[in-house]
């Protein structure tokens, strides 16, 4: 830099330094607040997932009909019926209004159906729809959830605004669900190995679902979860209009159930339908993705009213209503993994690559611009201007900037230079201001530059009168030094005029 102005070399370090520093910032930044934008649920969540009832270990039925369903048209006849039959389950997940940037509304709808059933020696595919006057229907059960979730939990949030609500029937009235708690369909992003509280809809209740294990899916690392929800008691559920959900109970003669001992065959036993199930979630851990569930679901009738003392037969009888072990199909399965891998993409990137990038690049720069101001410190030619200038003897500085004025070692730290002007009386109490030059000062005592040009220099010694005791201000400076001599006019510090050394 010369003459206050900075030239393109002396700014190159300075800028390496704001870049440096502006990437490191960055990298620090892009995981606390873009990455959070990222993890939420997203606004255009549109998936659907087929799962089909399988065959369980060491259970009745065949790998062609693997699930227990109760027969509807054994209502009509003399005694129930439970046939063996293929369902299959789809559910579909879609985000609608009301959302924001905080919150979003899924509507679930997910249905049960009949693919084929065994209805006595042959195996048929229902077509009816249950309203058409047939009691055997091609769908076995449907609903639609709508509930508002926090789009970065996936807890339940109907209040503010939200909704919480399950269509149960074709009439398309609802029943609102209150102080619903939970995750609803989906884990949030960055999954903990913990226990979690997840919804179940068929007893609108959430249950806990533990941590067990780590498991490869559809090629994707999935984090297991177990949850087993406890007998419920499916009666006392209400539907729209406050009554006992339809299906939930049977009135029938005992002879209808069987034979039991001491037990009329023309008296009716109220039966209820309970629920319990054990579902497996398959959790991907980075977007909270549900890549696989099992649900091994048993609906079964059993008589109401009895008291523990009643006879075994009583208290044991069960009728199926629906017993099916569901898994996610192996197409959905790849569809979710696809889908979890596809919401992780731009996580990854802005959340653990860039950073990286960006953090790498910064302490790159900052490097760079260490050594760039290292090499200018360390020690800049001294250029023809600054040589002329010393051996001129003219100053950039006046009186009034005199303890910035350099003191060289060399000659100028002689004893006697000392004694005639720069002691005590000279820099010091009577002369530029409060600087003294003597060893207690050496710290301010910088060495002339010694180099072939600088020894040709001439060497100027003081006057004896102008420099001495009295110091500059009080005789003066004169006005110009012309070679080795000094002239001043009387009045301005030498009263001899001119001196000569």
């Amino acid at each position: 830099m010369r003459n206050g102005r900075l030239s393109v070399k002396d700014l190159v370090g300075p800028v390496l330094i704001f870049f440096g520093v502006l990437l490191v910032v960055a990298s620090i930044a892009l995981p606390l607040y873009f990455v959070d934008n990222l993890e939420k649920t997203p606004m255009d969540l549109d998936s659907t997932t087929v799962s089909r009832a399988q065959r369980a270990q060491d259970a009745g039925g065949s790998d062609q009909l693997p699930a227990t369903v109760f027969n509807q048209c054994s209502l009509k006849q003399k005694k129930f019926a439970v046939n063996e039959a293929a369902l299959t389950q789809q559910q579909r997940i879609v985000a609608v209004e009301p959302a924001s940037s905080q919150k979003v509304t899924l509507q679930v709808g997910t249905s049960v159906n009949i693919d084929r059933i065994k209805d006595g020696d042959e195996i048929t595919t229902p077509t009816g729809t249950g309203e058409d006057g047939s009691c055997l229907a091609a769908v076995l059960s449907a609903t639609i959830d709508r509930v508002t979730i926090d789009r970065s939990s996936s807890q339940a949030s109907s209040s503010g605004g939200g909704t919480s609500e399950l269509q149960i029937d074709s009439s398309r009235n609802t029943v609102a669900i209150r102080n619903r708690t939970g995750l609803q369909y989906r884990f949030p992003y960055d999954v903990d190995k913990k226990t979690y509280s997840y919804f179940d809809q068929t007893t609108r209740q959430a249950f806990p679902a533990k941590y067990v294990d780590e498991k490869k899916v559809a090629g994707r690392n999935t984090y297991h979860f177990t949850q087993d929800i406890p007998e419920t008691d499916l009666s006392k559920l209400t539907d729209a209009n406050g009554q006992p959900l339809a299906g939930t109970t049977i009135n029938k003669p005992a002879s209808w159930y069987g034979t039991f001992p001491d037990i009329d065959p023309t008296m009716t036993l109220p039966a209820t339908l309970f629920y319990t199930a054990k579902r497996d979630l398959y959790v991907d851990p980075t977007t909270g993705v549900i890549i696989d569930e099992k649900l091994d679901t048993d609906q079964y009738f059993r008589f109401s009213g009895f008291s523990d003392d009643s006879p075994k037969e009583l208290l044991d009888f069960r009728i199926t209503n629906i017993d099916a072990n569901f898994e996610y199909t192996g197409d959905t399965q790849k569809i979710m993994a696809d889908e979890a891998a596809r919401l992780a993409r731009p996580v990854k990137l802005w959340g653990l690559w860039m950073p990286i990038v960006f953090g790498v690049l910064g302490g790159l720069f900052l490097i760079a611009a260490a050594f760039v101001i290292y090499r200018q410190n360390k020690a800049e030619p001294t250029t023809g201007t600054d040589l002329e200038h010393y051996s001129s003897g003219e100053s950039d500085h006046d009186a009034d900037d005199a303890d910035h004025h350099p003191v060289y070692e060399g000659e100028y730290a002689d004893p006697a230079y000392r004694d005639q002007g720069y002691g005590e009386h000279g820099y010091g109490e009577h002369g530029y201001g409060e600087f003294t030059y003597s060893p207690d000062h050496a710290s301010h005592v910088q060495p002339l530059p010694s180099n072939e040009v600088t020894a040709q220099l001439p060497r100027v010694t003081l006057p004896e009168e102008g420099y001495g005791e009295q110091g500059y201000p009080k005789h003066g400076y004169g006005d110009t030094q012309q070679g080795d001599e000094w002239t001043g006019d009387e009045g301005s510090g030498n009263p001899h005029g001119r001196h000569e050394n």
